[in-house]
């Protein structure tokens, strides 16, 4: 007896070498849009002026002292590096799971600095997409490790 998903392949024709190859290709695809947004956030925040970032929606920022800015934004740029050039290499692939605690770290912080300090809807809603995007690929990641 075929389970429902089992007859659906069937009558689809689509395998499941199918589904486990276009669940690798989605984990890819948040995977390096996560380091791309963190990397980006990253970059900001080393380079441009705290005065700046409030402007751009980064209101929770302006909160803090300008060298936890300077650092955050180092930490936001070194992991998403780590979460992606290991990968794409071949080696030290063991650096991605530290990146993506890392990077579960900062969201965790991002959302509480947005809870107590900032007003911005828009920028709680996007640290909570990012939360829930890097959760699926440390979830994915962890899995490969197993």
């Amino acid at each position: 007896m075929r389970t429902g998903r089992e007859q659906a392949e069937a009558s689809e024709g689509i395998s499941s070498q199918t589904w486990t190859e276009l669940r690798k290709a989605l984990v890819w695809f948040l995977e390096v849009s996560v380091a791309v947004v963190f990397g980006l956030s990253g970059l900001l925040k080393i380079s441009k002026p705290i005065e700046y970032l409030g402007s751009l929606g980064m209101d929770s920022v302006t909160a803090l002292p300008e060298w936890a800015v300077r650092t955050l934004g180092a930490v936001e740029l070194l992991s998403a590096g780590a979460l992606l050039v290991p990968a794409m290499l071949g080696v030290l692939v063991s650096l991605a799971p530290f990146a993506i605690i890392v990077l579960l770290a900062v969201e965790g912080f991002a959302i509480t600095l947005e809870f107590s300090v900032a007003h911005g809807d828009y920028a709680l809603t996007m640290n909570i997409v990012l939360l829930g995007c890097l959760a699926v690929v440390a979830w994915h990641r962890f899995q490969a490790i197993r």
